[in-house]
């Protein structure tokens, strides 16, 4: 299972078995069960992409990173203390991340994801997450995308998660 596509054909070119699944955390449960969230969260976001987000955002936004220098072996305790985090507070989740954006957009969190460009590492999001670069941010929907919304995607992370169940057995 590759996580993006230049991965998977580079395999295939090799006569190496391979398939496209993308990333893992894609398989993380739902965990959202309180609507009545009010904080932006704006994750590894240039300061200057302020410009884009609409004014009835700006009262609740909240700027934080995910860069995390760990010499003490915390960091999957960083990781799941900011995912808790986001759960119980995020109306919406903008980021520059993808390891931001996959997982909590398969738990259920509205995401946005930007990025400066288009990268391989993303084509295999393309159906499930939109990709906004700087020609299309002015487009923002400023819902954010959200895996309920998307059948293609959950049909993906349930495939996706029945191929990992499988291979722990």
């Amino acid at each position: 299972g590759c996580r993006d596509e230049f991965t998977f054909l580079t395999l295939k070119k090799y006569g190496i078995s391979a398939y496209l699944n993308g990333c893992t955390t894609l398989t993380l449960e739902n965990m959202v069960v309180n609507n009545k969230k009010d904080t932006v969260y704006c994750v590894d976001v240039p300061e200057f992409f302020s410009q884009y987000i609409p004014d009835n955002y700006r009262q609740n936004l909240r700027y934080t990173s995910h860069i995390f220098k760990d010499i003490t072996g915390e960091t999957v305790n960083f990781a799941c203390g900011l995912l808790t985090e986001y759960c119980n507070n995020a109306k919406l989740v903008i980021t520059s991340r993808l390891h931001c954006a996959v997982p909590c957009y398969a738990m259920g969190i509205p995401v946005i994801f930007i990025s400066s460009e288009f990268s391989y590492r993303y084509s295999w999001l393309e159906d499930f997450l939109t990709v906004y670069t700087p020609d299309k941010w002015h487009m923002i929907n400023w819902l954010g995308d959200c895996i309920s919304n998307n059948k293609k995607a959950l049909l993906a992370k349930d495939m996706m998660l029945s191929i990992v169940m499988e291979r722990i057995e």
